[in-house]
């Protein structure tokens, strides 16, 4: 049934420790292994450049989780998907948690259903490659603190991206 109404994700979130306040899948990064060189998701040659490299997704979303993403093949269960995701990550033993976009001028329903895809994409990489994934903090403003740390709280290593977005007048 799970398959016919593309509920793959259940088969992870289903294991997973509901976070307390939003009921969102939670992770737990509680580990003593740093990463000592970060690997795009584009550089798959990268991947295992150090023994301690760690596998981000610091790049446009369409980069990595387009219609045939990692996630996406794991949510509509796409053998064929898994397979090349399976190929691609193989030996990766850290990730940084996926980084999906949100955005201030977007309603927080928005926000939050990017928050839970990259919670759905950490349980993912935890439960499918038996990888440290470390959580990657992103919020929109002071105010949604407790929606973003209340799935990331017994964690005792954390990321956070510096990429911003900067507006310019026009002169």
């Amino acid at each position: 049934m799970r398959k016919k109404l593309n509920l793959g994700f259940l088969n992870y979130t289903d294991k997973a420790v509901p976070s307390e306040q939003f009921g969102l899948p939670s992770i737990e990064c509680n580990t003593n292994v740093l990463p000592d060189f970060l690997a795009l998701y584009g550089e798959k040659s990268n991947y295992h450049k150090t023994p301690f490299t760690a596998t981000s997704f610091y790049q446009y979303d369409d980069v990595w989780d387009g219609k045939d993403g990692y996630i996406n093949a794991y949510l509509y269960g796409d053998k064929k998907l898994i397979k090349r995701y399976r190929n691609r990550f193989d030996g990766v033993r850290i990730f940084i948690m996926p980084d999906t976009s949100m955005f201030s001028d977007l309603d927080i329903d928005y926000n939050r259903s990017q928050l839970k895809r990259a919670l759905i994409g950490a349980v993912i990489l935890q439960m499918e490659f038996h990888a440290v994934v470390i959580p990657n903090i992103s919020y929109i403003s002071e105010e949604t603190f407790p929606l973003y740390f209340d799935a990331i709280k017994y964690t005792s290593v954390a990321a956070i991206s510096l990429k911003g977005h900067i507006r310019y007048a026009n002169s």
